[in-house]
């Protein structure tokens, strides 16, 4: 039985912690290892973290002196993980009983780079379920010629990575303390080097749910653009599949961004909108910009492009039509 590393990124999670762990203690795939890595919590996670630790030898405490930032805490589990595939779950998750073992089992049969599940959206009230509808179910694809992986959320805590795959491609977290959105990064660069990938049809992972509010500090200006320059370099090193996915950059690109947008305080949106044009016009380099099967979104690269002070109106526009 091949051995799983489960990678536990942990800050100030103190009310959660518990339950993280004990759906991993409680996994019907028993071989596994469990690196904790606290990003110098200043609440009781760590001392949780080692009460598991004391109960069941198979979990590692890695306490870090500073905060460094969660792609930091993840480049430190890739590094030290033993495992021959490499899952993550979050602090504040948790997951069903049987989601290793499910997962392994495809791995190994199927010879996987990826295997990946469907999710709940987790709330103390409700949970919805999310399968990516579009990704074919319990079937062997390859990202770059079925494109439909690019297209979900990164969810990079749904699946399991052979660890061999992560390492011979050199795909690691962007080492940016304080920066959002290094999941990205990590999820597009995956399915842009994954030749054997495959989704079970099954919900397996409990993502919960926080109150969500807007980025206050102008961090969030950054964070997603230096996300995609680092993607667009890593692909464009990858000359084949840089040209199988070339078409669908741009969207990529512009929904990240317009997610981003969203999410900023209102006092940050306009000078975002001029470095997003600043960056489509880097990005016109090596990109079509207008490659879209959509017009809309067309329309929204030219305007992004030419008249940004525009935008607020389409995407005002877009978000009444879609809640009509």
């Amino acid at each position: 039985m091949q051995t799983l590393s489960i990678i536990v990124p942990c800050f100030n999670v103190e009310n959660f912690i518990y339950q993280c762990l004990d759906s991993i203690r409680k996994q019907t795939y028993q071989n596994i290892e469990v690196i904790c890595i606290d990003n110098h919590s200043t609440d009781n996670t760590l001392q949780i973290l080692k009460k598991f630790s004391r109960l069941d030898n198979r979990f590692i405490i890695i306490e870090k002196s500073t905060n460094t930032g969660y792609g930091s805490s993840l480049n430190l589990g890739l590094k030290v993980a033993k495992g021959s595939y490499i899952g993550i779950v979050e602090g504040d998750d948790f997951i069903q009983p049987n989601m290793y073992e499910l997962l392994m089992e495809k791995a190994v049969r199927y010879n996987l780079d990826i295997a990946r599940c469907g999710y709940w959206y987790y709330t103390d009230s409700v949970s919805k379920p999310e399968l990516n509808e579009i990704i074919p179910k319990n079937k062997l694809i390859r990202p770059v010629d079925n494109l439909t992986p690019f297209f979900t959320s990164p969810s990079i805590w749904s699946a399991i990575y052979r660890a061999r795959f992560i390492r011979d491609n050199h795909i690691y977290f962007l080492d940016t303390p304080g920066a959002s959105y290094q999941d990205l990064g990590f999820s597009f660069k995956t399915y842009l080097e994954c030749d054997r990938f495959m989704m079970v049809d099954k919900c397996l992972v409990n993502y919960r749910q926080h109150a969500t509010s807007s980025v206050h500090s102008s961090k969030g200006l950054h964070s997603i653009r230096k996300e995609w320059e680092d993607n667009v370099l890593f692909a464009k090193n990858r000359l084949y599949k840089f040209n199988k996915i070339q078409s669908i950059l741009i969207d990529l690109i512009n929904y990240s961004y317009k997610w981003n947008y969203q999410r900023l305080n209102r006092k940050y949106r306009y000078h975002f909108l001029y470095l997003w044009r600043k960056d489509l016009q880097k990005f016109s380099k090596d990109i079509p910009l207008y490659s879209s099967r959509h017009l809309l979104n067309k329309l929204e690269t030219l305007i992004i492009i030419r008249f940004p002070f525009l935008y607020p109106i389409l995407n005002f526009l877009r978000t009444t039509f879609k809640r009509l």
